[in-house]
């Protein structure tokens, strides 16, 4: 790497937006072996689309230079309002494809390239396809998700057997599935990104706990980024098919 596009990516430094709007027929995007454009997509929903790594030059930006910036370590890099970088190597939660003339910012470094826009990141790739977001995992093992869940009131929604893995190859919800079928568990929760806690009906019932909305479990397992397990006193809930079936009857 040249001294001049080291100084330009670790020199990085955040000032008042000179970003603009222009027509996209005069902006371009790069198609080169390296990466690929995927295209203009959203921000996330209560996270950022790309959140591993980010940078910002509101004077120097371009597509090269975040492509420098990101792609070391991760395979997605965008770009924002005309000089901000973002990386990862999944979408976040909510990032959705979005009309290309929607990113429709050139880049503060170069006038000729597109940049995102406010809340639309140009988003390229080192994979060759286009990514994936994170999903909330309907069905792991004998159990079934029956939604996210707040914790219970001054005690624990799932007051039984617990496992915590905050690893990179920790949790799942499969392997919090498997942990609870050992226990022979009514219910299940994975929470906080690598917790994951077991527990019967009854108690879960007493607990206080609540029904949230699904964006509130937004936090990412450990061990795997394409799937979420709850967050903060948010539980993604499972109940085994069992009991399902019972209930059912």
């Amino acid at each position: 790497m040249s001294s001049v596009v080291s100084a330009l990516i670790f020199g990085l430094l955040a000032s008042t937006s000179g970003a603009m709007s222009i027509r996209n027929d005069k902006l371009s995007v790069r198609q080169a072996s390296a990466y690929s454009y995927l295209g203009c997509y959203t921000e996330g929903t209560g996270v950022r689309a790309l959140g591993a790594a980010s940078a910002t030059n509101y004077t120097t930006m371009t597509i090269e230079i975040c492509a420098s910036f990101c792609t070391p370590t991760y395979t997605l890099f965008g770009l924002e309002f005309g000089g901000e970088c973002w990386c990862a190597d999944v979408l976040g939660n909510g990032a959705v494809a979005a009309p290309a003339t929607e990113c429709n910012f050139a880049c503060d470094g170069n006038a000729t390239e597109t940049c995102g826009a406010s809340d639309r990141l140009s988003i390229y790739t080192t994979a060759g396809a286009a990514p994936t977001p994170p999903a909330h995992v309907l069905t792991a093992g004998a159990y079934s998700r029956i939604g996210c869940y707040t914790e219970g009131n001054g005690t624990r929604a799932l007051s039984g057997a617990t496992e915590v893995d905050y690893s990179t190859t920790g949790m799942t919800v499969e392997k919090c599935a498997a942990f609870c079928t050992t226990h022979a568990s009514a219910l299940m929760g994975v929470e906080y990104g690598g917790e994951c806690y077991c527990g019967g009906e009854a108690a879960f019932d007493a607990s206080g706990s609540l029904a949230a909305p699904d964006a509130d479990c937004n936090m990412l397992c450990n061990g795997s980024p394409s799937e979420f397990c709850g967050a903060g006193d948010r539980l993604d809930t499972y109940r085994s098919n069992s009991t399902l079936a019972r209930s059912s009857r």
